[in-house]
């Protein structure tokens, strides 16, 4: 009887034994499937923010260009805008040599004509315009 009592004891022991390894072993699996979960989770956010600061960079990239694109309409639209002006003052000087022409009573020596005296002095002047640019 006492052998049994030594033997079931000792494996009484050795199962408590067996289930405590098991239930230290199951806490520390634990830890490491939280662990690798965590580092699944930081591999992925540096993935994620390494494709928003390319985002980002091509954005700013874009933005740039479209600032240049900008800034140069914005020279064209001023020289258009210039040239538009001088040509509407052209037009307008234009209109009253052609206006003077009615006081011409007929003049012998073509170069002596108010329209076409104005219309040279006209002519010298938005040139000279141009060159001054």
């Amino acid at each position: 009887m006492n052998l049994e009592i030594i033997v079931s004891f000792l494996t009484v022991v050795a199962g408590s034994s067996t289930f405590i390894t098991l239930w230290m072993y199951r806490k520390q699996q634990k830890r490491f499937k939280t662990a690798e979960a965590f580092g699944q989770e930081v591999t992925a956010l540096r993935a994620t923010v390494q494709e928003l600061r390319e985002q980002i960079r091509f954005q700013e990239e874009r933005i740039n260009k479209t600032q240049e694109l900008i800034t140069s309409k914005d020279a064209y639209i001023n020289q258009l805008s210039q040239e538009k002006h001088t040509l509407e003052i052209k037009n307008s000087r234009n209109k009253s040599a052609i206006n003077k022409s009615y006081g011409c009573t007929y003049c012998p020596d073509i170069s002596l004509c108010p329209v076409l005296v104005q219309r040279a002095a006209n002519e010298e002047e938005y040139l000279n315009s141009l060159k001054r640019r």
